[in-house]
C-alpha cells in the first residue's frame, strides 16, 4: 500500500481544533489535558484555551521515522495525571490507532479517543 499525504493547513487545525473543544465543553470539568506528542501538541493548546484548562501536559511516544510507522516507544509517561481520571488525551489524527492503545493501557481512565477531525472519511467519537 502506498503512502497518502493528507496535508492539513494551520487554518483547518485551528478550526477543527475549535469544534472539538465545542464538543467537548459539556463533558468536563477537565482536571487536564495530555497531548501525545508531538502531533498533538498543538491541538492540545487550542482546546485548552476553548475549555480554560490551565493544566497541559504532554506524553511523548515515538512510532514514526518520517513516514514510517514502526513499533512505539514510550519516551515519556504523564506520571502527573496518575491514572488518567479526569484527563483528556488528545492526539492530531488517529491512523492505526496504536498510540491510543498505550495510552488506554498506561491511563486506564482516561477520556480518549479525542482527535482532531483531519483524516478524511473517519469521524471520532466523543466520550460520553
Amino acid at each position: 500500500m502506498s503512502h497518502k499525504d493528507f496535508p492539513v493547513s494551520w487554518d483547518e487545525m485551528h478550526r477543527n481544533s475549535k469544534a472539538l473543544a465545542w464538543r467537548l465543553v459539556d463533558k468536563g470539568p477537565w482536571k487536564g489535558i495530555i497531548a501525545v506528542t508531538r502531533g498533538g501538541m498543538v491541538p492540545a493548546c487550542i482546546v485548552a484555551r476553548e475549555l480554560d484548562v490551565k493544566m497541559v501536559t504532554t506524553f511523548c511516544i515515538s512510532s514514526y521515522d518520517h513516514q514510517n510507522q514502526r513499533s512505539a516507544k514510550i519516551l515519556r509517561e504523564p506520571t502527573e495525571a496518575g491514572d488518567g481520571a479526569g484527563w483528556l488525551v488528545i492526539d492530531d489524527l488517529v491512523d492505526s490507532g496504536n498510540t491510543f492503545k498505550i495510552a488506554r493501557e498506561i491511563l486506564p481512565k482516561r477520556i480518549t479517543p479525542a482527535s482532531t477531525p483531519s483524516q478524511p472519511a473517519q469521524k471520532r467519537p466523543i466520550p460520553s
